[in-house]
């Protein structure tokens, strides 16, 4: 019994990590939060000021972003998959 709750533990963290691919119903995710989410490929920032240049840099799969006023050009460098950036 104790072996098998270790591995229900660890099946639904790590379910939860892969699922998660926008950050809309989650708006206090945090950049260190972000290395825990390798399947994130959308991201809002519109008033949100908890993620930063260095959380954003680190986001490969991103391809859409919503970047509010945060950004700069040296966190978008890294990211080669981004296919859609909405300026204001």
């Amino acid at each position: 019994v104790y072996e098998l709750s270790l591995v229900n533990k660890y099946f639904n963290n790590n379910v939860k990590k892969i699922r998660i691919t926008s950050n809309e119903n989650y708006p206090y995710i945090r950049d260190e939060h972000l290395s825990l989410l390798p399947n994130l490929t959308d991201l809002n920032l519109y008033h949100k000021h908890l993620i930063t240049n260095e959380g954003v840099s680190k986001l490969t799969k991103l391809k859409s972003l919503d970047p509010g006023l945060l950004i700069t050009n040296s966190s978008l460098l890294n990211l080669t998959n981004l296919t859609k950036l909405e300026l204001y």
